[in-house]
């Protein structure tokens, strides 16, 4: 897996050295979440999800978190295994694993507000997000299956 830092080294090789904007902080203009709940089952080509990540203080929170935002079902079982499932629903809306759906070729993006704060205070749980969101995908792939997530951050750190 290709690492942020690679990303930006290989970028500031094929590009000049322009100065980065900051992108907005979690109570910057933009709305969280729910603006892509506007119905119990809303389904887009490509939604933006946005994650206050200062919610997440421990594993606990980080389910919460996720089961609140993305609308997984009430025996969501709160482990990365049980995310996993639900993730890998987004574009099968008859499923029920989640209220945020796509259709078929669809991408979620999720967008991690507060990650710099998020990765130093809850390691583990920001290492897991990236490599479960991975495999997601991987997972996808090997069955000849489109990407279903995207992550969208800035790590500063």
């Amino acid at each position: 897996m290709v690492g942020c830092a690679t990303l930006r080294k290989a970028s500031a090789s094929l590009h000049p050295p322009y100065k980065t904007p900051s992108p907005p902080h979690a109570g910057g203009p933009y709305p969280m979440a729910d603006v892509n709940r506007e119905s119990e089952n809303r389904c887009t080509a490509m939604p933006l999800v946005r994650i206050d990540c200062g919610r997440i203080t421990d594993w606990d929170s980080f389910h919460t978190t996720f089961a609140d935002v993305f609308g997984f079902p009430s025996y969501y079982g709160h482990n990365l295994n049980a995310w996993i499932d639900c993730m890998s629903y987004l574009d099968e809306p008859g499923a029920g694993m989640t209220t945020i759906t796509v259709p078929p070729g669809g991408v979620v993006t999720i967008q991690l507000d507060g990650v710099d704060e998020y990765a130093v205070r809850c390691p583990e749980q920001y290492d897991a997000l990236v490599e479960c969101a991975a495999f997601v995908n991987w997972r996808r792939s090997s069955r000849g299956e489109p990407a279903l997530l995207a992550l969208a951050f800035w790590k500063s750190r």
